[in-house]
């Protein structure tokens, strides 16, 4: 115990850990609602930097009750934000398109392997 919370401080690791286990462990409908928020700030960080793809899917992924739950959220993050992307972007002409093979198998590889390198981080935490 540390001396904070000998001395009657909070201990907000703990807090946190018991917060997070509320949310695996309770009703599905609360968890639900979590993992929309997650995914929603997930997808909010994602249009500044891809690193907000990570941030994501480890959101949504940290949220899950296991390992295997977790990398199946992550990928569904991914295609959450490759489906926002393709909304997005603007319509290309077929000519265009393959003119832009390469840079797309690099964007849905980045949107399903970074949200899937994210989710991992619910096996450490």
């Amino acid at each position: 115990m540390s001396a904070e919370t000998a001395a009657g401080g909070t201990d907000s690791q703990g807090r946190f850990s018991r917060a997070l286990a509320a949310v695996r462990t309770g009703d599905r409908g609360r968890r639900w609602l979590v993992t929309a928020g997650a995914v929603a700030l997930g997808l909010v960080l994602a249009t500044g930097h891809w690193m907000g793809l990570v941030l994501g899917g480890a959101l949504v992924g940290v949220l899950q009750r296991d390992l295997k739950r977790a990398v199946g959220g992550g990928l569904l993050f991914g295609l959450v934000a490759l489906g926002a992307f393709v909304l997005v972007a603007p319509r290309l002409e077929a000519g265009e398109l393959l003119a832009l093979t390469p840079a797309a198998y690099v964007t849905i590889g980045a949107g399903l392997g970074l949200p899937l390198l994210g989710s991992l981080t619910r096996g450490v935490v």
